[in-house]
């Protein structure tokens, strides 16, 4: 009986490893959800949101160290948050990955789905506040969700050779989690669950987070400050940006008011830059 909980070297089962991280994360996680919920009152939309993030960030990592070294004797490196030669190649490529990536959404949008874009009216000390204000949301948020969603559960069942499956499940979460946003459908789900793939992929690729907590960063910074289109459906992002769309296009394309993200040209911009991160020659740490 016991074979099916631990190995033949002795060790609890990874699928048992990543149940039992989901649920110590969600038993601890909903106590500081409703804590910041009953505070919200006092604080705006982004310093909640900053709020929240670091919380579930610190919490992510406290517990993907602690069942790393509990129970398969990994040091606090193996979450994949260490400086070596090659952080600020990997961070220099996530950003022109989510850029470009995103950029490439848009081009999409505008070619076939009729989205118009003009220029922001108001490029002054406001945007400049506003980019900056958003670069350390999204940053915070990313290295949130890269940490709890491409961290412990994902290495876990990798470090077992079930890439695929720890890929699969993740992504899963991961799109289901943003099922609540304003706005969504079935295709944004569809879609985050491909951008959980294109992120996973970039860990698999380094065996580290800094590429794809800098994809993530960048997507979400380009799409809500340069373009000036809502973020998972979420609006308070979007106002001071370099562009502003003219009406929704075709929403099948475009994604209406969710977004980019709810709409094909995301699903097609996504699908290539997986292929794209596969064949580059980036460095895996060992």
């Amino acid at each position: 009986m016991s074979h099916i909980f631990f190995g033949t070297d002795g060790k609890l089962r990874s699928m048992w490893r990543f149940f039992l991280f989901l649920l110590l994360f969600w038993f601890l996680a909903i106590p500081i959800q409703s804590l910041l919920i009953n505070i919200s009152s006092n604080l705006n939309s982004f310093l909640l949101i900053c709020m929240q993030s670091l919380s579930f960030l610190g919490l992510a990592l406290a517990l993907g160290w602690f069942l790393g070294k509990v129970l398969e004797n990994q040091s606090f490196r193996a979450l994949g948050l260490y400086f070596d030669g090659e952080c600020l190649k990997e961070i220099s490529l996530g950003i022109l990955l989510g850029g470009i990536s995103l950029s490439f959404a848009v081009l999409i949008s505008i070619t076939f789905g009729n989205m118009q874009l003009k220029l922001g009216e108001s490029l002054d000390g406001s945007f400049v506040r506003s980019a900056g204000i958003n670069l350390i949301v999204f940053l915070i948020a990313a290295a949130s969700e890269e940490t709890l969603f491409r961290g412990y559960m994902l290495q876990t069942l990798v470090r077992s050779n079930l890439c695929l499956a720890g890929t699969l499940v993740t992504s899963f979460l991961f799109a289901s989690s943003h099922n609540l946003n304003p706005n969504s459908s079935h295709l944004s789900w569809v879609n985050t669950f491909i951008a959980g793939v294109w992120l996973a992929v970039a860990y698999l690729k380094t065996k580290k987070l800094w590429l794809s907590i800098a994809m993530h960063t960048s997507w979400n910074w380009f799409q809500a400050t340069i373009f000036g289109i809502n973020v998972s459906g979420i609006t308070e992002f979007s106002n001071y940006s370099v562009f502003q769309p003219l009406g929704k296009g075709n929403e099948l394309i475009t994604g209406g008011d969710y977004g980019i993200e709810g709409g094909i040209s995301c699903s097609i911009s996504l699908l290539l830059s997986i292929l794209l991160i596969l064949i580059l020659p980036i460095k895996k740490s060992p």
